[in-house]
């Protein structure tokens, strides 16, 4: 599968979150879980977080239009990003500028997020283009809030995370809470370990 063409300037990109290893990292694992989401059927499939729209995107083209495609960002010039990718690769995908899945009531069967993951303070989560990628303390800060809010959200996740998360404990976390978790790709990108969980609600 191709990679879905962006049109975005560097202008753009000073505002949203430019695709990078992990967006590339997360496309083959969409590849390489072909069979399962296929399986899956996922009718409401969602992105987390979706910057410039690369990854809700590469998937609407993976699994087709027959399907219902959202997407969320805290940050409006992502939302405004996605938007031109998904027109520019003839995809439909409904994109709402909220947190997570702030004023939607609705659960979706599959979710994806790319997190912001990179070890800093909490004082660094500010501004539009710093909290695409400012975790916060040990990255975790987003990531958690997050994934204790999953029971509302969707029944499959994909979650983006990287060494400094501790993802050992990560999993541990949501097995407890009821969800089976695995590691199911991992890649080593410079001296930054990069993996994708999967958790799917028992």
């Amino acid at each position: 599968m191709k990679t879905p063409k962006l049109n975005l300037t560097r202008k753009e990109f000073d505002k949203v979150y430019e695709p990078c290893e992990d967006s590339f990292l997360f496309l083959d694992l969409l590849e390489q879980e072909i069979g399962y989401l296929k399986e899956l059927d996922p009718l409401k499939i969602l992105e987390v977080g979706s910057g410039s729209g690369i990854i809700i995107t590469f998937i609407a083209q993976l699994l087709g239009n027959d399907r219902c495609y959202f997407s969320t960002d805290i940050n409006p010039f992502a939302c405004k990003a996605t938007l031109k990718t998904t027109i520019l690769n003839n995809v439909n995908v409904d994109i709402i500028n909220t947190k997570f899945i702030d004023g939607i009531n609705q659960k979706f069967d599959l979710c994806l997020f790319n997190p912001p993951y990179v070890v800093t303070t909490n004082e660094e989560i500010t501004g539009d283009l710093q909290r695409s990628w400012a975790g916060g303390i040990d990255g975790r800060v987003v990531i958690d809030e997050f994934l204790s809010r999953l029971d509302d959200i969707t029944r499959v996740c994909y979650l983006l995370v990287i060494n400094e998360n501790n993802p050992n404990e990560i999993m541990e976390i949501m097995n407890s809470r009821g969800w089976k978790s695995e590691k199911v790709i991992y890649r080593a990108v410079g001296w930054e370990g990069q993996s994708i969980l999967k958790f799917v609600k028992q």
